[in-house]
């Protein structure tokens, strides 16, 4: 899968378009436009060897990463969520582990250290290996997915978010 950045990606759907560029919080983008409050589903939570392709962008580190992935519903599921957190990132931002239900925005949008680097995007297909990570009840044929670092004084994070159909009658 090619991820490319958002400033020179063609042929992206007009439905697609606003949610691959928001820059602030998906969750607030997401219950504004839905006019509902968001749940969190959390699939996994565990200490992981990051996918290749996420290795690529994250610093080189021999320990595993902390690995969240989440399926964001908004009256529907709206989006499946893998955030890839370096160990020494955890370690001086312990709060992670303490997401529960909660949205990852919650703690990175209400605290200013964090900066997002250029968003970059993906269309795949439903044979993805990132796209297995999803609920069978949840698959399609394709899907439109982001990827950016989040900065701060700490090794960044890689958060990746793959939308479904849901989103685009928003």
């Amino acid at each position: 899968m090619y991820w490319e950045p958002l400033s020179d990606a063609l042929n992206i759907p007009k439905s697609y378009q606003r949610w691959l560029a928001i820059t602030g919080s998906m969750t607030k983008a997401l219950q504004d436009a839905a006019q509902s409050e968001c749940h969190m589903n959390v699939q996994n939570e565990s200490w992981q060897i990051p996918w290749t392709d996420e290795l690529n962008d994250l610093p080189p580190m021999t320990t595993p990463y902390w690995i969240r992935e989440t399926i964001l519903i908004v009256k529907h599921p709206a989006l499946f969520a893998r955030a890839v957190f370096p160990k020494e990132f955890t370690e001086h931002f312990p709060d992670i582990f303490e997401l529960g239900t909660r949205p990852l925005g919650q703690l990175i949008f209400t605290n200013n250290r964090f900066q997002r680097s250029n968003i970059r995007i993906a269309k795949m297909s439903g044979h993805a290996s990132l796209s297995q990570k999803i609920p069978p009840t949840l698959k399609q044929n394709e899907y439109w997915a982001r990827r950016s670092l989040f900065h701060s004084h700490l090794p960044p994070f890689l958060l990746t978010e793959v939308f479904f159909s849901y989103v685009a009658t928003l």
